[in-house]
């Protein structure tokens, strides 16, 4: 179905992951791995960008690279080939996020480690605090089933700058991805929701929650 052309407001946000970037997994999903551990302990990459921590959660986070082809070029944002919304990011990202006063996400303590063993600092946690409700399955009359889309009211919003939509999208206002793009930060990619999902309000755009 062809997306109806909007005012590109709202971005999905998320990582690029080349594998020619390096690329890291935290101990705890790792372990869980070669114990077979199924337990809430195999979600932690969703834990840790919803800051839905789990209660006991141990900081800092450590992470290792991926495996041993766990590229080669530091970004603004770590990848950890889970998920392009699942990521950590550097001392210079974070600035950009507090000098603007930008709202809707946290970062925790981590300790990165290289294929060699060392230390690689400069980076942080990444957790989207804000929340934007949820997408909705629905159907033209003169649709079937696998022509299903995704649609989405903005009237949900909290007003936060960086928020989840459920199930799984990151999203970002214009005016964030603004500064990261004239910032200069390296490793993402901008998607305008619009392209993703049908964006239905009655409340025109441009004015819904205050929108910068």
């Amino acid at each position: 179905m062809k997306r109806k052309k909007t005012d590109d407001l709202f971005y999905n946000f998320g990582a690029k992951m080349p594998l020619s970037d390096f690329a890291v997994r935290p101990d705890i999903f790792e372990q869980a791995l070669k114990e077979n551990d199924f337990s809430e302990k195999r979600k932690i990459h969703m834990q840790l960008c919803w800051g839905d921590y789990l209660e006991g959660t141990q900081f800092p986070i450590v992470f290792h690279p991926v495996d041993s082809d766990c590229g080669k070029n530091f970004k603004d944002v770590l990848g950890m080939r889970y998920a392009s919304y699942v990521f950590l990011i550097s001392d210079k990202f974070k600035a950009v996020l507090e000098d603007n006063g930008v709202t809707g996400w946290k970062s925790y303590p981590v300790e990165i480690y290289g294929k060699k063993g060392e230390r690689i600092l400069g980076y942080n946690g990444f957790s989207v605090t804000g929340r934007g409700g949820a997408m909705a399955e629905a159907y033209l009359e003169w649709e079937i089933a696998r022509n299903m889309d995704w649609h989405y009211d903005p009237s949900q919003w909290d007003g936060s700058d960086i928020f989840k939509i459920y199930p799984a999208y990151l999203t970002i206002t214009r005016r964030v991805k603004d500064l990261l793009v004239s910032a200069g930060i390296t490793g993402v990619k901008y998607t305008p929701l619009s392209e993703c999902v049908i964006i239905t309000t009655s409340t025109p755009m441009s004015t819904a929650r205050g929108i910068r």
